[in-house]
């Protein structure tokens, strides 16, 4: 039914028509809330009637309304009145493709421009689980800011042949011989869509490849006379190549459509961001053509001197010089796993800048996974559970990286992993071209070196406490295999330094004294590139020229085009090195993704319950014991991480301290004191949590310390104390003995993470006494006796239930496990752990993802946000800087 000028549907008025179709009538309507102009789809009676098409519609609609993409027509509101249901959508100014196409094809920047526009907007699409299945010229509008996508697939079947304007839904390969029958959407449907399969986003890429060969040559890339003719031609034939129909298009265009067209979906391009990769190349200049010699002569030896003559002109007439551009495309995590960058993750990109290593997890522990970058498919490596900051060989044919408290080496060619060397909380490592291998095995004692094949692994440079220093770090090697740089830094990221040192003579040089974070990566001059360090300032990548030969900056630091997103990897980014690795040739892989975390309630069936405030650069939390306020560490955008206090009645945070507090926060048991610690500091300190006091140093230690737990009883701190060997060591600090340091387990292993019992005559704890891996254990307080262990295959930050009958646990897979707790005389016993749910990667071995609320049935958790940033990604730089040079 047709609807005349100022029929009112809901807020909206009716303004005039602007078309109609199978789908429906269009209207040109008013928003009288908010006084703007939108088009309004009336959907026919057919799918408004029917009740599973309905839901159907009603359920994509509101996923639809979520793609806010420059290039998706938004979908503003739902509708339903007068037994109408309808769309109300952004109005464009413009016209389809199909009517421009009426005019003959596109020029071939325009064709490439607006595909690869669509080409991401399905990238956008497919990511939120949405697949087109009806992309056409006429669902494509043209406007002045670009392509727009229109009608993501409402209410349509899962698998439709179309016939036409008529929407008739035939089975699979049903026979379509009505001759003469004028073919529309039929011709860009995929093969699996006309043999009636389940379609994922591959079937769009095969539908907007069809529409690029239209663009382009202005021909149908299937054609037929019948329906049957054209299916035939779908599921068998390729298209006349468009080099063929039209000459002057490059050949690469070639390559790019007939991947769109595979027949095999395992063949085409991935992902639409791999499309528009392929398409953006394409776009670049293009040297001009040479215009046709015209000439005549009636003698043959003068149509032979013209010829050399001009074969003479040809070889000294200049000819375009390649242009070198910059080229970026992204790595997308393995099907059902993430990326996980920063402590428990990192990336790496080879030497010579053809493979990327990374840590992703999925249902199991986090892996090793490479892949060549000319491929589409990442490959696990077998052995590496828990690996963490890989780092490659000089000759790019093995990996380096930290797993199960060891440093470890992969042989690309096979084999299993070899332990180099122990290294219970690794951070960072370089190999040399000379053979060596130099490493942080823990995250307060200083570099270390071994050889490349194993052996002896001995001191190379030591912490200077005296000169504030408290960490030796993320090393990386110059060119010439000897000479390296390291980064130290005490209580703040003021006091960050890079040092200039040597294998031969590690007496080190400051190379940047005070106020500098983390070098990122170092890139050696090769050919036309030239030698940088680079380093990140907030979220920037900034690349400084770098003089090697003598050691010290060539020039002032400038922002990488391209990066301007660095995934945030850690609240303290001057403590952790960030997500990126440049290749010898300047090529960059980094992370992007959002840092920002939202606090979510779920109950122990890993349901959503409700949400507590907004997100935010939350980095770990800790509940009070009245259950009214949470502790939580917040990260500004640079360098500094605070302690914070989130009046759950409120959801607003407020801040307690402002010198880079770090840790949990320890409450404590009457609420009206917090305890907590400065990141690699040295003192344990405390306030009043109405903010309205002084902070107070507890403890001053001669070791980096870490902040645990306050005993229920509130007789004592539990907090880990680095040992000289590097070893955590958990000791409790006595505060009704004036502050007394009491050793509680020193052994010749890590234990951490000491979490006292409800009644304060048990403590669990976090050891990998079992054999490298990090397992929670159980025992007597506050005098340790007799143990048990609770987890099997790994766990960490283990949290005691309000009652005490409960000990919860991060298992290695990010499975949050329960065991229950029964004390029998001078024991406890465990029942077998169960599995609840995943939690998110802990952001550091100190920072507790989660808690658990009074009643023991809800959990606190944070969860990473897609509220302004994407979901994590790898992305691959080339040629940064080819516009810096001359």
């Amino acid at each position: 039914m047709s609807l005349v000028s100022g029929t009112k549907l809901g807020p909206y008025e009716i303004v005039e028509p602007l078309g109609a179709g199978g789908m429906g009538e269009v209207y040109r309507g008013r928003d009288k809330r908010l006084e703007r102009t939108v088009a309004i789809k009336v959907l026919p009676a057919h799918l408004s009637n029917d009740p599973v098409r309905k839901q159907r519609f009603e359920h994509e609609a509101k996923t639809i309304s979520s793609l806010n993409h420059p290039h998706i027509c938004v979908l503003h509101d739902v509708g339903h009145q007068d037994g109408l249901d309808y769309l109300v959508m952004e109005c464009l100014e413009g016209e389809t493709l199909a009517k421009r196409l009426e005019r003959g094809p596109l020029l071939l920047e325009q064709a490439l421009k607006y595909s690869a526009q669509i080409a991401d907007a399905l990238d956008k699409a497919h990511r939120s689980g949405v697949i087109h299945r009806d992309l056409k010229p006429g669902n494509i509008m043209i406007t002045p800011s670009g392509a727009k996508l229109l009608d993501f697939g409402l209410a349509k079947p899962a698998a439709p042949v179309l016939s036409g304007a008529t929407q008739t839904t035939l089975g699979p390969r049903s026979p379509m011989t009505d001759e003469g029958t004028i073919v529309g959407t039929f011709q860009y449907m995929s093969p699996e869509q006309v043999d009636g399969k389940e379609l994922d986003g591959r079937s769009d890429i095969f539908s907007l490849g069809a529409v690029l060969y239209e663009m382009v040559t202005g021909k149908k890339a299937f054609e037929g006379k019948s329906q049957l003719s054209v299916a035939s031609s779908i599921l068998e034939k390729d298209p006349q190549p468009i080099s063929t129909v039209k000459p002057t298009t490059p050949p690469t265009l070639d390559h790019v459509v007939s991947r769109c067209l595979a027949k095999n979906p395992e063949e085409r391009w991935q992902s639409g961001r791999d499309l528009k990769w392929a398409l953006e190349l394409a776009i670049g200049p293009r040297p001009p053509m040479p215009a046709r010699a015209s000439w005549r002569s009636r003698w043959v030896i003068g149509a032979v001197a013209v010829i050399i003559a001009s074969a003479a002109l040809w070889s000294f007439w200049p000819r375009p010089q390649p242009v070198e551009r910059i080229m970026q495309f992204r790595i997308e995590p393995p099907p059902g796993a993430d990326f996980i960058f920063g402590v428990g993750g990192g990336n790496a990109i080879s030497p010579d800048g053809r493979m990327a290593a990374f840590v992703a997890a999925s249902a199991g522990s986090p892996k090793l996974w490479i892949r060549s970058l000319d491929s589409m498919v990442a490959r696990e490596l077998p052995g590496t559970d828990n690996a963490q900051f890989p780092f490659w060989s000089p000759d790019s044919k093995s990996l380096g990286f930290f797993g199960n408290g060891r440093l470890q080496r992969l042989d690309l060619t096979g084999g299993p992993p070899v332990t180099l060397a122990p290294a219970p909380n690794g951070r960072g490592a370089a190999w040399s071209s000379k053979g060596a291998i130099i490493f942080a095995p823990n995250a307060g004692t200083g570099l270390w070196k071994v050889s490349e094949n194993g052996g002896p692994f001995t001191h190379l440079t030591v912490v200077q406490q005296a000169q504030g220093e408290n960490t030796h770090r993320w090393p990386l090697f110059l060119a010439d295999g000897q000479r390296f740089i390291y980064y130290a830094r005490g209580e703040n990221a003021e006091s960050g330094s890079l040092y200039l040192s040597s294998l031969e003579q590690p007496q080190a040089r400051a190379l940047i004294a005070k106020g500098i974070y983390p070098a990122a990566a170092y890139s050696p001059a090769r050919g036309k590139h030239s030698e940088y360090l680079y380093w990140l300032r907030e979220r920037t990548l900034m690349a400084q020229p770098f003089d090697s030969q003598h050691g010290r900056f060539s020039g002032d630091a400038v922002a990488v085009s391209g990066a301007e997103a660095i995934s945030s990897v850690s609240s303290a980014p001057g403590n952790v090195r960030p997500s990126v690795s440049v290749s010898n040739d300047g090529t960059i892989l980094f992370g992007t993704g959002s840092d920002r975390y939202q606090l979510t309630w779920f109950n122990r069936e890993g349901k959503v319950l409700s949400t507590v405030g907004q997100p935010d650069r939350y980095v770990s939390l800790r509940l009070s014991p009245n259950g009214k306020s949470i502790a939580t560490v917040l990260a500004d955008s640079g360098s500094h991480s605070d302690l914070w206090l989130v009046d759950l009645s409120r959801a607003i945070p407020s801040r307690l301290t402002f010198m880079e507090a770090f840790g949990t926060g320890a409450w404590s048991p009457d609420a009206q004191r917090i305890g907590y610690h400065i990141l690699l500091g040295r003192r344990l300190l405390a306030m009043r949590t109405s903010g309205g006091g002084q902070e107070e140093t507890v403890l001053q230690s001669q070791s980096p310390v870490y902040l645990n737990d306050w005993s229920p009883d509130a007789r004592y701190l539990v907090y880990t104390q680095l040992s000289r060997e590097g070893r955590n060591e958990l000791w409790l600090l006595s505060l009704n003995e004036g502050g007394k340091p009491i050793p509680f387990l020193q052994t010749s292993f890590n234990a951490l993470q000491g979490e006292v019992s409800p009644d304060s005559k048990w403590i669990a704890y976090t050891s990998d006494e079992s054999g490298g891996l990090d397992e929670v254990y159980a025992t007597s307080f506050p005098s340790s006796g007799a143990k048990w262990r609770v987890s099997s295959g790994g766990g960490s930050f283990p949290r005691w239930s309000r009652n005490g009958k409960e000990l919860f646990y991060r298992a290695l897979n990010g499975m949050l496990m329960v065991a229950s707790v029964r004390e029998a005389p001078h024991s406890l016993e465990f029942g077998t752990p169960s599995a609840l749910f995943r939690i998110s990667e802990p952001q550091g071995i100190v920072c507790y993802p989660y808690d658990i609320g009074l009643d023991g049935q809800r959990i606190l958790t944070l969860v990473p946000s897609r509220v302004g940033g994407e979901s994590p990604s790898l992305t691959v730089l080339v040629s940064w800087d080819a516009k810096a040079k001359p």
